[in-house]
Formats: C-alpha cells, sequence, structure tokens
C-alpha cells in the first residue's frame, strides 16, 4: 500500500509539472499570435514606434539605472520638464526585474519584452505549480488568460504592468496554497505566510496602493 502511495504522489506531482509546463507557454504562444495576427515576428517590436510615449522613458530610465545607478534625466509625465536622481511617480523597486535583468544579460530594445515575457512565464509556471488545478480548471484560467488580450499588450512593450501582473499572480498562488494547506491541516504553512507578507510589502513599494494586499496574509 505505501509503495502504491508513492507511485501516485510521483504521478500526481508529474501531471501537475505538465500542467504547469503547458500555462507557462501560454504567454509566448500569446505572444507569437498577437504578432503574427499583425504579420510580424516578437522581434519586429520596436518601442520607440509605441503609441505609449511612457515605453520610451521607462526604458532610459533602466539604461541610467545600469550606467550610472541612477537616471540620468528624462521628461517627466507631463512631458514639460526632465530630472536627475527621480523615478518619476513610482520608486525603482518597479522596475527592479529589468535591472537584474540588464546586469545579468545587458540592456537594449528588445530587453524588456523578453524580461517581461520570461516574467509572466515564470509566474504561469509556479501558479500552476502552488495552486494545482484541475485540468479543467487549468482549461478556463487559459481561455480567460487568452481573452485578456492587455496581458500580451504589455508584454510586447516596455511598461512595467506586467511586473506587476506577475506578482499578484504568483501572491494569489500563494494564498491558495496557504489555504490548501490550512484544509489539509499540514504545519508548513509559516512560510508561505511569510513570502506572502514579502511579496505584498514589495508590491506596496511598487506602487502604494497596493497596500491594500496587505490585509489578506494579515487576515490569514
Amino acid at each position: 500500500m505505501a509503495r502504491f502511495l508513492d507511485w501516485w504522489r510521483r504521478e500526481e506531482r508529474c501531471a501537475r509539472l505538465m500542467k504547469a509546463l503547458l500555462l507557462a507557454l501560454l504567454p509566448v504562444a500569446c505572444c507569437v499570435a498577437y504578432c503574427a495576427a499583425q504579420g510580424h515576428w516578437i522581434g519586429d517590436v520596436y518601442l520607440p514606434n509605441s503609441e505609449w510615449n511612457d515605453e520610451l522613458f521607462n526604458y532610459k530610465q533602466v539604461e541610467g539605472i545600469l550606467s550610472h545607478g541612477y537616471p540620468q534625466g528624462y521628461f517627466g509625465f507631463n512631458e514639460s520638464h526632465a530630472l536627475k536622481l527621480s523615478f518619476a511617480a513610482w520608486s525603482p523597486v518597479l522596475v527592479f526585474p529589468w535591472i537584474i535583468w540588464g546586469l545579468l544579460f545587458g540592456w537594449n530594445m528588445m530587453s524588456p519584452v523578453i524580461c517581461n515575457i520570461v516574467l509572466m512565464t515564470l509566474a504561469c509556471f509556479l501558479f500552476v505549480w502552488l495552486a494545482k488545478p484541475g485540468w479543467k480548471q487549468l482549461g478556463v484560467i487559459s481561455l480567460l488568460f487568452c481573452l485578456y488580450t492587455p496581458f500580451v499588450r504589455y508584454m510586447l512593450s516596455a511598461m512595467p504592468e506586467v511586473i506587476c501582473f506577475s506578482m499578484l499572480i504568483l501572491f494569489y498562488a500563494l494564498a491558495i496554497n496557504y489555504l490548501q494547506q490550512e484544509y489539509e491541516k499540514k504545519n508548513r504553512m509559516g512560510g508561505r505566510l511569510a513570502l506572502l507578507f514579502v511579496l505584498s510589502g514589495i508590491m506596496t513599494l511598487m506602487r502604494p496602493y497596493m497596500l491594500l494586499f496587505l490585509l489578506l496574509p494579515a487576515w490569514f
């Protein structure tokens, strides 16, 4: 009986890994489909030609941080002035994944796009691994992901929204996992609760209104 249970647990982990890999492929597939529908490839994305002028400002901000440790001057959101040593309306925490990416792999026009796709892919993988959805639930999640087109538009940009999206997906995955562990009366919940507090703290530093997400781990 014990041998059968060990085999079943291994098979369960294998199925979960398969689900996680399938959902992890979805961000890349959506980006490829989005670009192909317009007759282009992901590598054809050109940030300076974007309809969102924030993208080039964000790119130059990270470029300044990587080269000098702080922004070297960029136009503010009202496009009327240039500032040094300023991170505009948000904190440098908002773009720290891009900074880490730039330090590891260099910084060019495609760097934020590739980093965004990698972040969303990793978030999708961890969501399935932690939340453990069934096949039907995985299908519904995939459909909703595809229908929410801002996921794709933000991945193919130099906008930090994908960083926030990824953090939120991981936050909710940990919250679901915490509730599952509580339901199963397991004793490995302290670490998950600590991670929820850490994630909500980081999100608050990214954008102050995300302080609201501290309420969930506090309630737990």
